[in-house]
């Protein structure tokens, strides 16, 4: 069996204003092309542990120890330098919200060319080349979504672009914090069919965060429960089965 790509041991993450942790001794592996769902009700944490996975928690309120481990390196003790090529780099973050990842003043185009900007060295010909046939990847073909702005696009078109800006870089970790949350029941089967069809083609792993396990059914049996301050790992089945006795 390889070598997990995330090693999370021990993950403590606290509020400055309160002793009681959010989050205690989280602890999972994540290998290459694996899906780890993350499950449990509303503020039981989820979008916190992914935050604090890459640091986008502010240290001036929260305190987070432990250990991350991605590819020989402690997310928890990396400089801002190692943590900015990471970042957005070779780890994405999906938010709930896909209007508040995009730049209501810029092009789609030009936001997806500017995060290889940022982490790959591509001539201007070859940022346009890739951000176009990133965005036909997502289902996005048609030219005008290059140039079309924030306003211009439905609420489906708008989470396939932030994929879009998410994946041009080939991150080899996308994390998808409730990436269907503000979508209608048609639309949000095509976002999930979406990801399993790009999870599986650019070999991705997938940790995806929901407060439903049945959005997980066609991804994963693995997901890891946050339920108090307290994380444990089960089977999809037992999940599932768990919250109809709810």
């Amino acid at each position: 069996m390889p070598a997990p790509l995330l090693r999370v041991r021990d993950l403590t993450v606290r509020h400055w204003s309160n002793p009681d942790p959010v989050l205690a001794h989280v602890r999972f592996d994540l290998r290459s092309g694996e899906t780890l769902g993350i499950v449990g009700r509303s503020g039981a944490g989820k979008s916190t542990l992914v935050r604090a996975l890459v640091r986008l928690l502010s240290p001036r309120e929260w305190l987070i120890s432990g250990s991350v481990q991605f590819d020989g390196i402690d997310l928890l003790r990396a400089t801002e330098h190692q943590l900015e090529r990471i970042r957005g780099g070779r780890i994405c973050l999906i938010g709930q919200e896909p209007e508040l990842a995009l730049n209501p003043v810029l092009s789609i185009g030009t936001q997806i060319e500017e995060v290889l900007q940022a982490h790959v060295r591509y001539s201007r010909r070859r940022r346009e080349s890739e951000a176009r046939a990133m965005l036909q990847a997502v289902g996005l073909a048609d030219s005008r979504f290059y140039s079309a702005s924030l306003h211009e696009l439905s609420g489906g078109e708008r989470q396939r672009a932030v994929i879009a800006q998410c994946l041009v870089s080939k991150p080899s970790i996308l994390m998808a914090d409730e990436p269907t949350s503000s979508l209608d029941t048609v639309t949000q089967a095509e976002i999930l069919r979406l990801l399993l069809k790009l999870k599986a083609s650019m070999r991705l792993a997938l940790l995806i965060i929901t407060h439903n396990p049945a959005l997980l059914l066609e991804f994963t049996g693995r997901v890891l429960v946050l339920s108090g301050d307290r994380a444990f790992e089960t089977t999809l089945h037992e999940s599932l089965a768990a919250q109809r006795c709810v």
